[in-house]
This record gives structure tokens, sequence and C-alpha cells, in this order.
């Protein structure tokens, strides 16, 4: 990178680092003006505690910060370190957070006089053998594919029905098969969890499949994606707080993952068959509303004693994942904003992971950790599923008080039977109301890059 910039340059930055008495510490940036531009230095922390999350985030300072002052050209080099060992890794991650840091949704707002540099380009360090201009290449169209979940949830729900979500998924393109199917063949289909759920709602309930089908798929059985399709949750007559209710248009996040990484699926083209399954639904309190103490029967034949109409999510999971077993999978993975206990659990940045599979758990964790989404296994405690039992049905749709987020996995689990199965509890980051530094307020489109990078690693 030193190559652009003459010696009286160089001499410039390290005075004005000196002066300045920048040590590197992570977070601190110095932007220094020279004759052939201007030099931003971001700070990683100690080189001891250096992660690929940091360089996430020191590229993301650096292109907001570029934008900011209207660099016309962002160059960006990492130096020597020992993270540039894994070029692959170090350029993924480039391209990823330098794609998503630059997002904004600004769909309902005047139009603005933004500005967007002509280009930004990465330097990895000298020395490094293999060309890192394909991995870019992917690195941003995964980018791309979370930027498009984080459109779907950020829309406001009078526009993010469960029929507008049908239609974002139709325009997936080429590459991916969708179906559609109304209210009509949902009752045909004997989904009576979905149904109940939706009767409260003008808007009427959609089930949404999508197949992306390789060449030579590596195994004879599919992957099935579930994402929770809420596109509205108000709690119903089990009506949530006005504050908690704020932001539940982020209730299909798992839905809008899912779609995420069908978006991506047909460019990146994994070796394995993918199919993915979304109950689009809204959760209204009405007259046609379903009730507490109201019993639906799902497509597995299990009734369910509604206790909590605001239990929704795995009411209507729970005919998606019977409906996935139908496609003989092998494996099902379902993301959900499911429970605020698991918010609880592990705060706002962190998903619980829960499954009947221990290889396919730490799967998904190992691509969780690769991608920089932090998830954190969960336990399946067999005592607690006396807390789902019901006096007038096979099972109801809510515990107690505690333990929230395992009674709700231990419900999900119900309608797998012997599949390998995860489910990823996304309710924390799957929204987030500040700021982050490769992603601004709003839908994080979190689960797309980890979900890519899994199936990436199931040849």
């Amino acid at each position: 990178m030193w190559g652009r910039f003459g010696g009286r340059d160089r001499q410039t930055v390290r005075k004005a680092l000196e002066i300045d008495r920048f040590e590197g510490k992570e977070g601190r940036a110095c932007l220094i003006h020279v004759r052939a531009g201007r030099v931003l230095v971001v700070g990683v922390g100690k080189a001891a505690s250096f992660t690929l999350e940091k360089w996430r985030h020191a590229v993301a300072r650096a292109v907001v910060r570029g934008r900011e002052v209207k660099a016309r050209e962002i160059v960006l080099a990492g130096g020597r370190h020992r993270v540039w060992e894994d070029l692959e890794a170090a350029t993924r991650a480039f391209g990823e957070a330098a794609e998503m840091a630059v997002y904004r949704f600004s769909h309902y707002k005047k139009p603005e006089n933004g500005f967007e540099p002509d280009s930004v380009t990465f330097v990895p360090s000298a020395g490094i053998a293999g060309n890192p201009r394909q991995v870019l290449d992917r690195a941003v169209r995964g980018a791309r594919a979370v930027n498009f979940a984080r459109d779907l949830v950020n829309e406001p729900a009078c526009a993010m029905t469960p029929k507008a979500l049908a239609e974002a998924a139709r325009r997936i393109g080429s590459g991916v098969s969708v179906s559609v199917r109304d209210e009509a063949w949902i009752k045909r289909m004997k989904m009576g969890g979905i149904l109940g759920v939706a009767q409260g709602s003008v808007n009427r309930p959609r089930f949404i499949e999508l197949h992306y089908r390789p060449r030579r798929p590596s195994t004879s059985r599919p992957i099935v994606l579930v994402g929770k399709g809420v596109t509205f949750d108000s709690g119903g007559l089990s009506l949530k707080p006005s504050k908690s209710m704020e932001t539940m248009k982020s209730d299909m996040s798992g839905a809008a993952a899912v779609l995420g990484t069908f978006r991506v699926l047909r460019e990146i083209r994994p070796p394995v068959e993918v199919i993915g399954l979304i109950a689009a639904v809204e959760n209204m309190p009405s007259g046609s509303a379903y009730r507490p103490g109201d019993v639906v029967r799902t497509m597995a034949g299990k009734t369910i004693e509604v206790n909590n109409t605001d239990a929704e999510g795995r009411v209507t999971l729970a005919d998606a994942l019977v409906f996935a077993t139908r496609r003989r999978p092998r494996l099902i993975v379902d993301l959900a904003t499911l429970t605020g206990a698991c918010v609880v659990a592990l705060g706002e940045r962190i998903a619980g992971v829960f499954g009947n599979d221990e290889k396919l758990v730490q799967a998904l964790l190992a691509s969780g950790e690769r991608t920089g989404e932090k998830m954190w296994a969960m336990p399946m405690e067999e005592d607690y599923k006396d807390l789902l039992k019901s006096e007038v049905a096979d099972l109801k749709n809510a515990g107690e008080r505690y333990a929230g987020a395992i009674t709700a996995a231990l419900f999900l689990r119900e309608f797998v039977g012997q599949t390998p199965w995860a489910h990823i509890d996304i309710a924390g980051p799957a929204f987030t109301e500040r700021d982050l530094p490769y992603c601004p307020k709003g839908g994080t489109g979190f689960g797309v890059r980890t979900l890519v990078d899994f199936l990436l690693h199931q040849a």
C-alpha cells in the first residue's frame, strides 16, 4: 500500500501518530492528510487478542469513515499479522464487513444527497500467495444476501404481510424454485397450528417452499431450512405491552434469514440439495383470534392446548417441521425469534442453539465461529418436558416462568421425530436498537452467513 505514498507522506503519518499518541487501541482511529490523499489508521488492539471479528470491525469503521469524508477511492491494508496466515478467511471477512457496513434502510425517507465511494479495494500483506479475487467476490455476494434479509425485516409490517413475504420469495430468481400455497392448501394439509395463529388477522397465511437443486448433489437427501415467518406479532389476545410490540415486525427474521440464504445459493452453488420452508402468518387480536384455552390439531395429529397466544411461533413451526420431515431430509435446521427467555440468558448478541444431534449442533457452532455470528449451545433438559404437560391436549404451547427457551425447544422437538434437527433461537441478535460496527439499527440479517457457511461444509 505504501507504494503510492512518497517518503515525506510516510514521515507525515508517523509524526501525526506520535503527536496523537496513537497506540492502536481497539476502536481508535486517526485521519491524517498527506500529499497523496488521506490515510486513516484504525486500531485493532493488542496483537495477541486480534481476531477476524476485530478485523471486520476495523474494516467497517474505515469504510464508514471513508464515506463520511467523501473519499472517492478507499484502499484498505491489514498490515503484517498472524491473521493473514489464512488469507481466505481474512479476505472473506473484509468483503463481508465492507459490504455490510454501508447498508442503510431508507425506502421511506426523502432522497438525500448521499455519497458512495467509487471503489473499495483490499490489499493483502506482501508475500501471501494466492488470488483472493474469487473469495472476495463470494463474500460480497453473501453480504448482499444479508442486506437483502435486512431489507425484509426492516419493512414495516403493513408492507411486509404474509402475502408480501411470499412475493419476496418469488423474486429470488433463477436457480431456485419457489412454491407459494394459500390458506385453502394449508387447510387441506390439516396444518391446524398455522391456521390457529392466523385466524385473528385479515392478512391470510401463506406457506412458502423453496428448492435448490445442485447439478451433482453430494448426497441423495436434502437439507431443510425452516424459518419462523410471523410478519407481525401483537401477542394475540395475550397482548404484548406496547413497548414490546414496537419492533415485532422483526418476528419474521428467521424467514428472512432463510430467504437471504436462498438468494445466494444459486451463486455460491453448494453441492447439497436444500429446501426452505416458511409458514407466513400474522398474530393479531380480534373477534376471530384464537384464545387461551383453545386446542389446535397439528399436521402430525398432535394436539396443542394454547395457554398463551403470544407463544405463537412454535405453534406455526410445529406444522412446518412436520412438513419438513415429509421431505425425508438428511437434517433440519430452524431459525426463529422464539423466546425472550433466550435473550435474558444470552443477551442481545448471542443466539442459542438446541438440538437432538450433537454433531449437527457443533457444526452450526463452528460455522458461527467462522462467520462472527455468535452462538452458544443450550441444554435440552428432559425433566423440563413435564412443564409442557396438558390436561386436555397432547401438550401445551408454553411452560412456566423459568426455562422458557428450553421448554420452547423441547416443544419443537416433538415434531421432528428421529430426524437430526437443530433449533437456533435468534431472538436476541436478529434486531438491534443501536448501531453496531457493521450493522446499523434495525434488522441484522443474523443467520444468513452461518447457514451459507454451514451448507458449504456439507459436501
